[in-house]
């Protein structure tokens, strides 16, 4: 009997990697990279705004390589959001001598409000520019990137444009998760979907979103979406939830690039901190999204190793296809993000780390006060009534 449940559920599996294969597939041909040869046709002014938060190690890089865009005309406000190391006194020695960057400090942050979210709609409220550019502390922009940017939403005719960073991949644990995560998060929003304007789906970097500034205000930007963690999806649906034409793009070459999560507790805490909203705070969606992974994920992985181990040609043979695939994504991710195509072997490692990390940022939710980041715990607070 277990002979049969076994195949069915192999068959299975193999029916959901073609699906996702041609998915994927689709997916490949339509990615948007942004244009590289392309100028302004004018050049209206952008206010840059930074959230910063205990960002002493890169702020000096990082806003540095924001003053070196070759655009003519922007402004840089950094809102620092109650930093407890340098990252104000680094910021204001620069404001000192480039009359370009303001720097202010945060407000009490309020209960409803997240932080990143709470400081980015202060930065907004002192911006003088016709477009609003949303980015964080911990990325190094090339200098062209604000003039292809710009220049790209006025050909496209956009409302909203954002561009993913490249990821810095430095440490194994890194190398390991984050291409492997990448795979995940376009398994769940395919980026191609995003761009379309028929599919309901929304998608959006919060290193980078360019958008007009009076739609921004006129929708209240970040108030609407003040108690989500990954406020830059959640802005991305509103925008397109109210008719506006937003596009996500991948940058050819080095456009942004951020150092992601040095340590594996920053990686931990970092993609734990919105696991649970990614469910709509539903602990039967979110349980039914770990059952799921490590069965079509991880399932087949297992059973390869058992088969190998114990002879079982036909279960190897049902296996070879699903694995076969989880490799081929894994090299084409591991490519963009410059790690080795050794790393082949990792979704199913990525899968059952990440589902751990779900399981985590659900417990955190209800046991821990909240989803940790930054020093900070966040909870709902329709949740609490």
């Amino acid at each position: 009997m277990w002979q049969k449940v076994l195949l069915i559920y192999l068959a299975v599996s193999n029916l959901f990697w073609l699906a996702f294969l041609i998915q994927a597939y689709v997916g490949l041909r339509k990615i948007e990279y942004l244009r590289e040869d392309i100028d302004p046709v004018s050049t209206p002014k952008v206010s840059i705004i930074v959230p910063a938060r205990n960002e002493s190690r890169i702020v000096a890089q990082s806003l540095q390589s924001l003053l070196n865009q070759d655009y003519p005309d922007f402004e840089i406000i950094l809102v620092d959001d109650h930093s407890e190391d340098q990252t104000f006194e680094i910021a204001s020695a620069l404001a000192e001598k480039d009359s370009r960057l303001r720097v202010v400090r945060s407000v009490e942050l309020p209960g409803d409000w997240r932080g990143k979210a709470w400081a980015n709609q202060q930065g907004a409220a002192y911006a003088k520019g016709n477009w609003l550019l949303f980015t964080d502390a911990d990325i190094y922009f090339h200098p062209s990137t604000l003039r292809f940017a710009v220049a790209t939403a006025q050909k496209q005719k956009l409302d909203f444009l954002s561009i993913v960073p490249h990821m810095q991949c430095n440490t194994i644990w890194s190398r390991i998760v984050l291409p492997g995560f990448a795979i995940i998060l376009n398994m769940v929003r395919p980026l191609h979907q995003s761009n379309d304007p028929k599919q309901s789906t929304a998608l959006a970097a919060g290193g980078f979103i360019l958008t007009k500034t009076l739609i921004f205000r006129h929708e209240n930007g970040y108030h609407r979406v003040r108690e989500s963690m990954a406020e830059d999806v959640r802005l991305a649906e509103m925008y397109k939830s109210e008719g506006y034409k937003i596009k996500t793009f991948v940058p050819q070459s080095d456009l942004l690039i951020t150092p992601m999560y040095d340590s594996f507790a920053g990686l931990w805490d970092g993609l734990s901190r919105h696991a649970f909203e990614g469910s709509n705070y539903s602990p039967l969606r979110m349980c039914s999204a770990i059952a799921g992974s490590y069965l079509l994920i991880v399932g087949p992985a297992i059973l390869a190793l058992l088969s190998v181990l114990f002879g079982w040609k036909l279960i190897a043979l049902l296996c070879a296809f699903p694995l076969l695939v989880m490799a081929a994504v894994q090299i084409r991710s591991n490519l963009f993000f410059k790690v080795s195509p050794l790393y082949f072997f990792s979704f199913p490692i990525t899968t059952a780390l990440y589902g751990l990390i779900m399981l985590n940022s659900m417990l955190s939710y209800y046991l821990r006060g909240g989803n940790h980041w930054k020093g900070r715990r966040y909870r709902k607070q329709e949740a609490e009534t």
